[in-house]
């Protein structure tokens, strides 16, 4: 907007950046400014529903980058609204058909007829208009269960800044709770060297006039991605027991993924490997988790970043896949007989290979060795582990494992997976939660394999608010 102003404008400046714009009535009702019933019952169809049926205002606006997701009203305006200290407010920009909702401040300086509007709410509300019809918002605004937000640093280093976030989430929840979210909101934080962009809300909403608020009494509702090519580090832990090898992972529309593994591994075994997934067949739950491997593997060759990834497989013990006497592969590979023979080395330990026990633990301690063996400077990169099961852990220490050798680690995330209908849910919940991750129970092969596509581009970090 043309008429924005800064915290330092002083008021001789403001009153004269008011003048060239068109005024408009102080104050009206529906009935007010139409000439009829029938032209009246129009105006009101036309307006959202919240806004029908009632007195309202209509203002000037300024668009403020300061105003940490407020709308602010004079003392008057606010009287005559019967507007109290943050409350919510709808306004309506009647010229392009656009509601959106917000907190409201009172400023006893400011002048009548006039609001000052957060810049970051009136772009993502798509408002145009000079000024806006205001109404006093009803209804109680739904608090989203979770909230996923990208953050980019205005400096370059963003996972410094998500780090700092993780270990202290209590100031990024300081500066976000008077915020509206709603998806494609970006906010910049000068202060923090942070921008911040909601990209996932849920449950999803679906009228645009929804206001759904962020309430920090519930468990784990922030999850954040760090922005741009990040290297990162991953290790995958999958499970190689006896149950494993039940077939109740049903095949449906994953026609796309074979052709990604059929494009990036050109080998016998893998050709072979994949003519067992045809369109409503049921495959080995083992046999699932190679191909979540080989996909995930197969994203990280498609980014193109020099970072690694390791295998873990577990069953009565856990053992690395060595490759080339190092237990990780580079994924910015040198030639591309590389990815085909590690490839056929991954069928090799998880198709071909098998246990009795459910040994977790063994992993997360195994995990510690790759990490050990990681060049020093890539230790300093994140590093995601993803732990696939059908069942729970049998050496009855895996929290202590991961409480003893993860958790305090500030660049680990963990992430779990069960699949079939023996998962120890909480048991993978309590594993995760110490680590910034979270629990996936996919329904089936489509599910998961799309998942560790994601996860392999997107590492996203879940904040444990409640314990903060």
């Amino acid at each position: 907007m043309n008429e924005k102003r800064n915290s330092e404008t002083d008021d001789t400046a403001i009153v004269e950046s008011r003048v060239s714009l068109t005024s408009v009535p102080e104050s009206h009702t529906f009935e007010s400014e139409t000439g009829s019933s029938a032209e009246t019952e129009k105006s009101a169809l036309a307006l959202p529903t919240l806004l029908q049926k009632s007195v309202e205002l209509t203002l000037r606006i300024e668009t403020r980058d300061d105003l940490a997701g407020f709308v602010v009203f004079s003392k008057e305006d606010a009287e005559k609204l019967s507007l109290k200290e943050n409350c919510y407010v709808e306004l309506y920009d009647s010229a392009v058909g656009k509601s959106g909702v917000i907190k409201a401040r009172i400023d006893d300086e400011l002048s009548i007829g006039w609001i000052l509007i957060d810049q970051n709410l009136y772009d993502v509300y798509k408002f145009e208009s000079e000024s806006l019809r205001v109404r006093i918002f009803k209804q109680e605004p739904y608090a989203a269960d979770k909230v996923t937000l990208s953050i980019s640093s205005l400096n370059g280093e963003v996972f410094k800044l998500v780090n700092e976030f993780r270990q202290d989430s209590s100031s990024l929840k300081e500066f976000l709770k008077d915020y509206v979210v709603k998806k494609g909101l970006v906010i910049k934080w000068v202060e923090r060297n942070a921008i911040i962009k909601i990209i996932e809300i849920l449950p999803k909403v679906s009228a645009d006039e929804e206001a759904v608020i962020l309430d920090f009494t519930k468990p784990r509702v922030l999850a954040i991605i760090p922005e741009g090519g990040i290297e990162c580090n991953a290790i995958l832990l999958m499970d190689i027991s006896k149950s494993m090898i039940a077939r109740d992972l049903e095949v449906t529309n994953i026609k796309p993924a074979l052709d990604e593994i059929r494009r990036t591994f050109r080998t016998m075994k893998v050709d072979a490997f994949l003519k067992d997934f045809k369109e409503g067949s049921y495959v080995k739950r083992r046999s699932g988790a190679a191909l979540a491997g080989l996909l995930f593997l197969n994203e990280k060759v498609k980014r193109g970043l020099d970072e690694t990834v390791g295998i873990i497989t577990f069953a009565d013990e856990a053992e690395i896949m060595k490759f080339e006497n190092k237990p990780y592969i580079n994924s910015n590979l040198r030639s591309k007989g590389i990815a085909d023979k590690f490839a056929d080395l991954l069928l090799d330990n998880v198709e071909d290979k098998s246990g009795v026990s459910t040994n977790m633990a063994s992993a997360i301690d195994k995990s510690q060795i790759i990490l050990k063996q990681l060049p020093i400077l890539k230790r300093r990169n994140p590093l995601l582990i993803i732990l696939l099961t059908d069942g729970f852990d049998t050496s009855k220490r895996v929290r202590e494992a991961v409480a003893n050798t993860l958790a305090g680690k500030k660049n680990v995330i963990l992430y779990s997976v069960g699949i079939g209908p023996y998962v120890n849910k909480r048991e993978l919940q309590e594993i995760s939660a110490l680590c910034g991750g979270e629990v996936f129970l996919p329904n089936n092969l489509e599910e998961l394999s799309a998942w560790y596509q994601k996860l392999a581009r997107d590492l996203a970090i879940q904040l444990d608010e409640a314990n903060q």
